[in-house]
């Protein structure tokens, strides 16, 4: 495989205003959220929140003993870190397959749940 490929539906914007940041965050059918093996405990990052309220699928680099690992774990899709053929043919499934990718998608939160 190529090491750089260039795909139609891919494109890359300059920094983008706020107002934009949901409408912009709305146009993914998947998530990615690409992480150093040697940086994955050092942050979490703030996107994951959104990606994971957006209801679409969301694909992970992350050991699951990790932290970011255990977080995703049940809601989103786990590839190490590092593999980018795992990453390829996890994210080939769900975009070749609409029933796959909304199983993995991320259901959201119950809101009112008094049992904690």
């Amino acid at each position: 495989m190529p090491r750089h490929r260039v795909f139609g539906n891919i494109h890359f914007l300059p920094l983008q205003p706020v107002e934009k940041l949901n409408a912009l965050l709305n146009l993914a059918d998947i998530y990615l959220l690409l992480q150093r093996d040697d940086a994955a405990d050092l942050v979490m990052p703030s996107k994951l929140t959104g990606m994971l309220e957006s209801g679409r699928p969301v694909v992970v680099t992350a050991d699951p003993d990790m932290q970011m690992g255990k977080v995703v774990s049940g809601c989103g899709i786990l590839t190490r870190p590092g593999d980018p053929d795992a990453l390829a043919a996890t994210v080939s499934l769900l975009a070749d397959s609409p029933a796959s990718a909304g199983r993995w998608a991320p259901r959201p939160p119950l809101r009112g749940d008094s049992s904690g």
